[in-house]
């Protein structure tokens, strides 16, 4: 991002990502206290994601002991997975990449690609229109990760038609098990397949847009990051209550930044001057 673009022109940017929340998040947390929470796996809202997957395992010639090493490896894959890795989920203003069944990719062309203006985000997650979404530059959250070496992802989301994870993503190289050991080939593993297991959803999901994160933090590390240098904008939904304002202008001062507020007209949405500023 270029410190010199307005914050309007920003937003439309593909260096802009946006998080919905609800208001007691991003007001009382996230932007009181400077810093944005990190989700284990486990605590997300897809299936894929938050529930425990049953492996397979493939080999030639493999010696009695393999047997013991795949009971091992499925509660050391288990937990890299889902209690080991730490996400960051954003909204983002690009095209959606749809993996067909074929295997083939095709660019969405049909999907909303405003990212701040996402209806069903703004009644999920953005507490039903009542909420907050906060606009952050990408490039600086991922200068925020630079000096972690090993470890961190960042991509956008592929979406796929079909209903099931990708077969080789959990399935085990029995040969190779044996021949790493159970921690090294589990996380090895991961790694080689990360695409599939942090980085596709369902095609359901495709409207989100979403830009994601991935920290690998075993010693919980990571559990915070600073957005003194990320976050750009706040925006209040089209229901957030008008107490909050003067506390949304006031916690936008502190960062030096501006926030608008997202107004629907006869099922248009507009991005107007916060309520505080018309009143002022």
């Amino acid at each position: 991002m270029s410190d010199s673009l307005p914050i309007d022109e920003f937003i439309k940017s593909n260096d802009a990502i946006f998080h919905y929340t609800r208001a007691s998040v991003a007001l009382e947390e996230i932007l009181f206290y400077g810093k944005f929470r990190l989700s284990l796996l486990k605590d997300t809202n897809d299936p894929w994601e938050y529930k425990f997957q049953l492996l397979n395992m493939s080999g030639w010639s493999l010696p009695n002991e393999v047997i013991e090493l795949y009971d091992k490896a499925h509660p050391v894959i288990d937990r890299i997975i889902r209690m080991e890795s730490r996400v960051m989920c954003f909204c983002s203003n690009t095209v959606p990449t749809i993996i067909l069944d074929t295997g083939d990719t095709i660019r969405d062309t049909v999907v909303n690609t405003i990212g701040w203006n996402k209806s069903r985000m703004w009644a999920q997650y953005g507490e039903n229109h009542r909420g907050i979404c906060l606009v952050f530059s990408r490039k600086a959250i991922e200068a925020e990760f630079a000096n972690i070496k090993e470890g961190v992802i960042t991509e956008n989301m592929q979406y796929t038609t079909r209903a099931s994870i990708r077969r080789n993503a959990y399935t085990l190289n029995g040969n190779q098990l044996v021949k790493d050991g159970v921690e090294n080939y589990c996380y090895n593993h991961i790694k080689q397949h990360s695409e599939a297991l942090f980085f596709t959803k369902y095609i359901d999901y495709r409207d989100e847009s979403e830009y994601r994160v991935v920290v690998f933090d075993p010693n919980n590390k990571y559990e915070y990051i600073d957005i003194k240098k990320s976050i750009k904008c706040v925006i209040s939904g089209d229901r957030t209550p008008d107490v909050y304002f003067p506390l949304i202008r006031q916690l936008s001062d502190r960062y030096g930044i501006e926030c608008r507020h997202a107004y629907w007209d006869r099922g248009t949405p507009h991005l107007v001057p916060c309520k505080e500023d018309e009143k002022t």
